[in-house]
Parts: C-alpha cells; sequence; structure tokens
C-alpha cells in the first residue's frame, strides 16, 4: 500500500489500487468502506478477472451490511455473497475468496455451511488467522465456546497485531459468558473495545462484560 501512494493516481494498476483498498478497508469507518469500494472498482476495471478485487467489494458490501453504512442492508447482503461467488468463481484457490464467501453467509444465518468454507479458507493457508478467527466467531453463535476459544487464541497467535484483533478479543468475551467467567469476559471485553479498529457492536460486548460481572457504571460508559 505505501508503494502504491507513491505512485501517479493514473499509473495505478489492479494490484496497486487493491492494496490501497485494503489499507482502507480495514479502518472500519464509513467512509473509509466507500473509498476501498472505490479502489476495489478501478482494480476491476483494470483486471475484471482479478479474484482479490471482486473479495475486497465482498468485504466492503459486508461491512455497509454488518455494520449499518447502508439504507439497503439486504441488498448489500445479497451483493457481498455475489462478490465472493465472483472472487471464487476467478480463483478457486484463493483462500480470502473462501473468507468472503464463508462471512457473506452470516448475513443470511447459514452458519453451519459458513464454517465449511471457512475450514476451506484455512485449508488452503493454514495460517490464515482472519480465517480462524472467522471460524472462532462462526462457532461462538452455534455456542461452541470450547472450540471458538481454540480458534480465537490461534488466531491472536498467528497475527498478534492483526487488524481484526479486536474481533478476536471480542469473541475470547463472548466465549467467557457462555462459560460463566464474567471476569475474564469484562477483561477480554475491555481489552477488545479499546483496540484499533474497534466498532460498536465490540463496545456492546464490552459492555455486557462489565454488567455481567457486576461493573455497572463501566457498562454504563461503554
Amino acid at each position: 500500500a505505501q508503494r502504491a501512494r507513491l505512485q501517479a493516481p493514473d499509473s495505478i494498476d489492479a494490484w496497486a489500487a487493491y492494496h490501497l483498498g485494503v489499507d482502507h478497508m480495514f479502518r472500519f469507518n464509513k467512509l473509509d468502506n466507500a473509498r476501498a469500494t472505490e479502489l476495489f472498482e478501478q482494480a476491476l476495471a483494470r483486471s475484471p478477472e482479478f479474484s482479490r478485487a471482486h473479495g475486497g467489494l465482498s468485504f466492503t458490501r459486508f461491512q455497509d451490511a454488518f455494520l449499518g453504512y447502508s439504507d439497503e442492508p439486504s441488498r448489500q447482503a445479497e451483493e457481498a455473497r455475489l462478490f465472493a461467488e465472483s472472487a471464487l468463481r476467478c480463483d478457486p484457490f484463493d483462500p480470502f475468496a473462501h473468507l468472503n464467501l464463508g462471512r457473506s453467509l452470516w448475513l443470511d444465518g447459514e452458519i453451519g455451511e459458513s464454517i465449511i468454507l471457512l475450514g476451506d479458507a484455512i485449508g488452503l493457508s493454514p495460517n490464515y488467522a482472519q480465517a480462524v478467527y472467522s471460524k472462532a466467531w462462526a462457532e461462538m453463535t452455534q455456542c461452541n465456546p470450547h472450540a471458538s476459544e481454540e480458534d480465537a487464541v490461534l488466531a491472536l497467535r498467528l497475527s498478534p497485531l492483526d487488524p481484526l484483533r479486536y474481533a478476536m478479543l471480542g469473541v475470547r468475551s463472548l466465549n467467557a459468558v457462555m462459560r460463566g467467567d464474567f471476569q475474564r469476559a469484562a477483561e477480554w471485553g475491555e481489552r477488545a473495545a479499546r483496540s484499533s479498529g474497534a466498532h460498536k457492536h465490540i463496545a456492546l460486548i464490552a459492555a455486557l462484560g462489565a454488567q455481567l460481572d457486576g461493573q455497572v457504571e463501566k457498562a454504563s460508559e461503554w
């Protein structure tokens, strides 16, 4: 991304546009997500079969739907899935494509199928921390805190400074809630909410952990 910034705008190729898009995509706010979308579209204009750019558009559409950036979340959810399917069609062996397709299924409640696709992403790239984390999140929603915790811990070990670190910690907080360990839930929730990039859903997790641990004022703050 840094090298791409040094190029003149009209000389940026598809790969450079994609990397600039990823840089904006991971800032998790509406404005940067829109900018990331523009850059991924620019990449596709230069290379229509570029799997990663299709995957990037799936990622930004997912953000639009999941974080409420759009007034049409159902349409954004549908497009998140369609772009992920396009990415997989362009490159069936791209872990990022499998990750985006698996995650897009969350928006339709198809968690079981999601876990399978996320497992495929990990099979293609065993050290892919974001796929491991995403699988942990999906397992958490299925009330399987043991498997989820193993994957969340692994994701943090694989990528301790990951842009999604806040979400990995948030999963650990919710797993602690399910185990009835409210002190840990509060600790992990606080760390998650104070991590770079944390959004409104993570603040809610912090509030939940603090409330269950009896920290009423802290919960109110979050």
